[in-house]
């Protein structure tokens, strides 16, 4: 199982972090895109509890863009 950028943008949209996700680019950090960090934080615990992973705080602090939470997310499922 992996995720993609697609999966990212809709659970965006779902957890009403933003309105709509379609011009987020997926390089750029999410704080420059509307996004803050509490925003983040809960992005990052929607995909540890739907898909029973855990990204440790430490970790967690260095994903900042849609790439970083795909290659996090997909570590994590498929190690």
């Amino acid at each position: 199982m992996s995720i993609d950028s697609q999966v990212v943008r809709k659970a965006i949209v779902e957890l009403e972090l933003m309105s709509t996700a379609d011009k987020l680019r997926d390089d750029a950090p999410l704080q420059e895109q509307g996004m803050d960090s509490l925003d983040l934080a809960n992005l990052l615990l929607h995909f540890e509890e739907t898909l029973d992973i855990r990204i440790p705080d430490t970790e967690a602090e260095s994903l900042r863009s849609i790439s970083d939470i795909v290659r996090a997310v997909n570590a994590k499922l498929n190690p």
